[in-house]
């Protein structure tokens, strides 16, 4: 009955055209197109179950704004099969500890693969600031300015992803140590820019 109660909460919420404000275990309504979730909560776990969190269909991957899932100073948060595109940020988590990430979709969020040479802001689909002790699985992160950008970021695990097809990098670590990639988490096909020189992996301490 309490599940129940919120996913119809939930999906009233979505149709409002409002974020969702997570404080407790969430189940989303695979029906429904959400416009963000905001995670305020540590110790929670939520399950999209398929469903899309998109900011606004139709427009040039240029002029994407916002944040799909947004947490900051939270931890021990499990988030899977959620899929999320259309913003500046699909997932942007700082501070925390103890995340799970688990069968996402973090492609077509913002890119600009005629850009050229220099550097952005952290944006893409994936971008994690002083996260430790946390993993990432079986997730995609396709056709975004950075498909995973990982800043003061130690002890993650990053297994089995699909982090492709990015324009500036496929996985960026700034300043991150004792971090673990396994398993195709940058297969080849890395690059989609005719106009600069995309990296698989960049690293700088």
């Amino acid at each position: 009955m309490r599940s129940l109660l919120v996913l119809v909460v939930l999906t009233a919420l979505a149709r409002a055209e409002e974020p969702l404000v997570v404080g407790a275990d969430t189940v989303l309504d695979p029906a429904t197109t959400y416009t963000g979730l905001v995670i305020r909560a540590s110790g929670v776990t939520i399950d999209g179950r398929g469903a899309v969190i998109e900011h606004r269909p139709g427009v040039e991957s240029r002029a994407f704004a916002g944040v799909g899932i947004a947490a900051s100073d939270v931890s021990n948060v499990t988030l899977k099969n959620v899929r999320v595109r259309g913003f500046e940020i699909g997932l942007k988590v700082e501070r925390g500890a103890g995340w799970k990430v688990e069968d996402c979709d973090f492609s077509d969020n913002f890119t600009d693969p005629e850009f050229g040479w220099g550097e952005m802001p952290p944006r893409g689909g994936i971008v994690w600031t002083e996260v430790k002790s946390s993993s990432i699985r079986r997730t995609k992160s396709n056709r975004n300015w950075d498909a995973c950008n990982l800043t003061r970021c130690d002890e993650l695990v990053l297994e089995e992803n699909d982090f492709s097809h990015a324009s500036n990098t496929c996985l960026k670590l700034w300043t991150s140590s004792r971090n673990e990639i396994r398993k195709k988490t940058c297969p080849g096909a890395c690059g989609s820019s005719p106009a600069r020189r995309t990296r698989a992996i960049r690293r700088a301490s």
